[in-house]
């Protein structure tokens, strides 16, 4: 007893020289801490870093679809008008060449009629005689150069359809290149494409030209081929433009 109180000997040491049952851990170094802040620092900045480079690779990704999306549905309604375009103007000219067909053999039966009159001894002779011979020759002659038109209109809408298909292909992969380099290099083959296809047109209605010419044929309907041509010529060339923009 001491002072009326019990010595406690445990108390006493704890007081004198520290609890040695838990010994305090030893203090870090204050260098060593400041490099485990910078060290968890730097980790949060890359973090961050690449948090916002992944943003932004998404966002530049889903803006290249959004552009190709909208591309594709362009270039697929400019095909489906200019298809009702193609349609309705062959459908107009079908009606306009039946018209004239039927105009021309109005004609000529009326020409057959009068012929026969004049020449026979009588009004059964003059109708017999008068449309054979008017009839005969003109649809012979009608028929030759129907096939020749029809044979220069078929080699001409394949030429055509081929053009706008390799065409739009050019085109679509234009509106998906990533590079203007790459859009310069389809641009290119694109005029390539042209020059080629326009060759052929030409062949084809050299050749035609010729073979009405030498048979006595009217050529007018070249020009209605060159004028079809030289449409879908400046609709393909506007395309092209729009490659390098």
């Amino acid at each position: 007893m001491f002072l009326g109180e019990q010595f406690n000997l445990d108390k006493w040491f704890e007081t004198n020289f520290g609890n040695w049952g838990a010994p305090k851990p030893p203090k870090k170094d204050k260098e060593q801490e400041r490099l485990e802040k910078e060290k968890q620092e730097k980790e949060r900045l890359e973090k961050e870093k690449q948090e916002r480079e992944k943003l932004e690779k998404e966002r530049l990704e889903k803006e290249k679809q959004e552009k190709e999306k909208q591309e594709k549905e362009r270039l697929e309604k400019e095909k489906q008008e200019k298809e009702k375009q193609e349609k309705e103007k062959q459908e107009k000219e079908k009606q306009e060449k039946e018209k004239q067909e039927k105009e021309k053999q109005d004609k000529e039966n009326g020409k057959g009629n009068g012929n026969g009159k004049g020449n026979g001894n009588g009004n059964g002779n003059g109708n017999g005689n008068g449309n054979g011979n008017g009839n005969g020759n003109d649809k012979e002659k009608d028929k030759e150069y129907k096939e020749i038109t029809k044979n220069a209109t078929q080699q001409l809408i394949h030429l055509r359809n081929e053009s706008k298909q390799e065409l739009m292909g050019i085109a679509l992969q234009a509106a998906a290149a990533s590079s203007s380099k790459e859009r310069a290099r389809l641009y290119r083959e694109g005029e390539s494409k042209f020059n080629e296809k326009s060759a052929q047109f030409n062949a084809i209605i050299d050749s035609v030209r010729s073979e009405l010419e030498s048979k006595g044929f009217s050529t007018d309907i070249i020009n209605e081929y060159q004028d079809e041509f030289n449409q879908e010529v400046q609709m393909g060339q506007s395309l092209l433009q729009n490659l390098v923009k």
